[in-house]
Order: C-alpha cells, then sequence, then structure tokens
C-alpha cells in the first residue's frame, strides 16, 4: 500500500493495476479499493498457454534463480492458470455488476478504439477527453506483429480443455 500510495501522490492520477496476478486478487482488492473500477480482458486459452510457454523460455528461465532443472513448465502453467481462474470465477460476484466488465482480447485486437469507447462508456468515464490520445497511440501501432505459435498438439489441447474448463465454459471459448 505505501508503494501504491506513492505513486499515486508522486503521478496525481488514477491508479490503474494491471498485473494478471491480481486476477486472484479479487476479494483482497475488493476489500482495500470498494470503488474500484475493474475490466478484466481474457483470451482463448490455448492462445493464453502458447503465451505463457514463450514468456517462460525467454524472460522467466533468465531471471529465475533455480533454473527450469527439475520443473515441468508446461505443468506450472496450467497449474497457475487454473489457481488464478478459479479464484477469479469465485469472487468476481464480490464486485458489483457496474464495477466489473470482461471483455474479449479478439474484440479488443479487432475493434480497439470502439471497444475503449465501450469500457469508458460503461463505466461513465468521459471517452472524449482521451480519444485523441488513444487514436495516436494505435496509429503508432500500425506495424505490430504478434508473435506466431506452432499449432498445440491434440494431447496439450484436450487436457487445457479439461483442466481450465471454467475459461471455456464461462467465456464461450470452443476448443479448436
Amino acid at each position: 500500500m505505501h508503494f501504491l500510495k506513492k505513486i499515486v501522490f508522486k503521478h496525481q492520477k488514477q491508479l490503474l493495476l494491471k498485473s494478471p496476478v491480481n486476477t486472484a486478487r479479487l476479494r483482497l482488492l475488493h476489500q482495500i479499493f470498494p470503488d474500484a473500477y475493474y475490466v478484466h480482458i481474457h483470451r482463448h486459452p490455448f492462445e493464453v498457454f502458447q503465451s505463457s510457454l514463450k514468456m517462460y523460455a525467454t524472460a522467466v528461465a533468465r531471471s529465475s534463480f533455480q533454473g527450469k532443472n527439475n520443473r515441468n513448465i508446461e505443468d506450472d502453467i496450467i497449474a497457475h492458470y487454473k489457481r488464478m481462474h478459479q479464484a477469479y470465477f469465485k469472487e468476481r460476484s464480490l464486485i458489483p455488476k457496474d464495477r466489473l466488465l470482461e471483455i474479449g482480447f479478439s474484440t479488443l485486437e479487432r475493434e480497439p478504439l470502439k471497444t475503449l469507447r465501450h469500457i469508458y462508456d460503461y463505466f461513465g468515464f468521459n471517452f472524449n477527453r482521451v480519444e485523441i490520445r488513444f487514436k495516436k497511440y494505435l496509429e503508432s501501432q500500425q506495424n505490430y506483429a504478434k508473435n506466431k505459435h506452432q499449432p498445440l498438439p491434440k494431447t496439450i489441447k484436450d487436457r487445457l480443455v479439461n483442466e481450465w474448463h471454467l475459461s471455456f465454459k464461462n467465456w464461450h471459448y470452443e476448443d479448436l
């Protein structure tokens, strides 16, 4: 809390937390910040798994003291995601409906400006004040290229559908 207060004091702006681990902390966050607004952006679980594998192979492996010698990275990713989303689905009902909005990443990616406007409108914020900055940012990202991943093996897909069934069910994802 001390760190967060220092950030708010220094910048004199609304605090925005965007750490994925906060997905599992709704109860705590709601207790600390009862008037907070929440936007949960979810992605197809297969894409999350592929992205997580890449992140583990680069950032986590390089910054870990223990290394990856005796760890099964796939098991770690699956267990972490499962725990995080079980907590999220259990605790999201604690947040008043007018303070929590769930958005599919594919929607944000396909129609970024329209989706941002929807978020602002949903919470009653003034989108006109920030629209130009969003447009400039989106223009600056015109040449961005997403990572390309190899297709997942059927055994992994089947495991993800089974282990992460709550995400598939709640957000209506197909097990392609």
